[in-house]
């Protein structure tokens, strides 16, 4: 069994790590998507992390205060492509390090 299954009694309950890498990938293609402007994609994968860091689970992604950095970020990252502006490029590693806590 793969060392990033916590729950010995529910192989299917990802450990934090696991989760905290899977949100990473979110964040890093959803920046992707808001860089080339594809406001329909980073939509998509805005609601994938929403539901990511917000289901209720016993190992969750990121703390509450850290959850809810992380998506107000998101959330302004992608609020000018509603409006059809450009947005400039970020540090995708950074965002994730400062704003979503890690």
């Amino acid at each position: 069994m793969s060392e990033s299954f916590q729950n010995r009694d529910d192989p299917a309950v990802p450990s934090s790590a696991h989760g905290t890498h899977l949100a990473q990938g979110l964040v890093a293609v959803f920046n992707r998507a808001c860089d080339m402007g594809d406001s329909e994609i980073a939509k998509r994968l805005l609601t994938t992390l929403e539901c990511m860091l917000t289901r209720d689970t016993t190992t969750p992604v990121l703390s509450a205060p850290e959850t809810t950095a992380c998506l107000a970020a998101a959330r302004e990252r992608f609020s000018p492509l509603l409006t059809g502006q450009r947005i400039p490029r970020r540090d995708h590693a950074a965002i994730w390090r400062v704003e979503c806590g890690q």
